[in-house]
This record gives C-alpha cells, structure tokens and sequence, in this order.
C-alpha cells in the first residue's frame, strides 16, 4: 500500500468527522438558540 494513500485516506477520514462534529456544533448553537437547553440535550444525546 502506497504512503500517499495511507494519508489521504487519514485524510478523508479525519475531514469527515471534523465536518460531522462542526455541523454538530452549528445545529447545537441553532437549537439553543431556538428551544431550551434541555432539548438541545436530548436532541444531541440520542
């Protein structure tokens, strides 16, 4: 297996969760923005 595949499969993986946990992030701000923190909470949680 080739050294520049190795990364750019890190590479991909490591982007798809930072692009999960940012979009995480965003409906977190939005939810509280919206409803109670509990909600927000319960949404994340399950």
């Amino acid at each position: 297996m080739n050294f520049s595949v190795v990364i750019m499969v890190l590479a991909a993986i490591a982007g798809a969760v930072g692009f999960e946990v940012l979009v995480g992030l965003t409906m977190n701000v939005m939810l509280k923005r919206d409803q109670s923190d509990s909600d927000a909470a319960g949404l994340l949680g399950s």
